[in-house]
């Protein structure tokens, strides 16, 4: 009965020992390449996330700017309206002056009152200039491009186009993996600059 126990025994370690040493194999290369696949998925993935929320940027940005664009063209045809209406008053009181007029169709005015009125404020004419511009970046090549637009990094799909608004004056951009240095650029306002990217 004792040699039993013991033969049980030292079968049972045997066996334990036999599968402490069995090392686990190595990952084949099919899952080595599954494994690389989930990691550039996810990675795309990722990317295209931080593109999209990028490009709502960029459209807010750009309606924006496109608002304030209008108001300073409508406010500078308003502009040019008024001169032209004071420009017929003023010939209008001259033609009252000479005779040439009828009392009926005479526009009452206080002096200087209402061509006072009529000037434009440059004040406000200034308030409603634009200040920036749009940088419009083209992807002309088959991957994805970063391009960085005064330190700030925009990445655009092949073929992909997008609008950076930038601030008139002095700006910089740079193709990360094509251009060396950074290239300097001057932006006027309210105007649109092109830059495409091609080989």
């Amino acid at each position: 009965m004792l040699r039993t126990w013991l033969i049980m025994g030292w079968m049972t370690v045997s066996v334990a020992v036999s599968a402490a040493a069995d090392p686990v194999p190595p990952p084949t290369p099919q899952q080595l390449i599954e494994n690389l696949q989930r990691e550039f998925s996810q990675k795309i993935a990722d990317l295209q996330s931080e593109i999209s929320a990028l490009k709502a940027q960029a459209a807010r940005m750009e309606a924006n700017q496109t608002v304030l664009a209008d108001s300073w063209h409508m406010r500078t045809q308003i502009e040019s309206l008024q001169s032209e209406v004071a420009r017929l008053r003023e010939q209008l009181q001259a033609n009252e002056r000479g005779g040439s007029a009828s009392t009926a169709n005479r526009l009452p005015m206080s002096p200087g009152t209402r061509r006072e009125s009529l000037r434009p404020d440059p004040n406000l004419r200034d308030e409603l200039r634009p200040t920036t511009g749009a940088l419009r970046l083209i992807n002309q090549l088959t991957t994805i491009q970063e391009v960085r637009v005064n330190g700030v990094s925009y990445f655009l799909m092949p073929g992909e186009q997008i609008d950076v608004t930038v601030p008139a004056g002095t700006f910089t951009y740079q193709v990360v993996g094509i251009d060396p240095l950074p290239r300097t650029r001057s932006m006027v306002a309210g105007r649109v600059f092109t830059a495409n990217i091609h080989p």
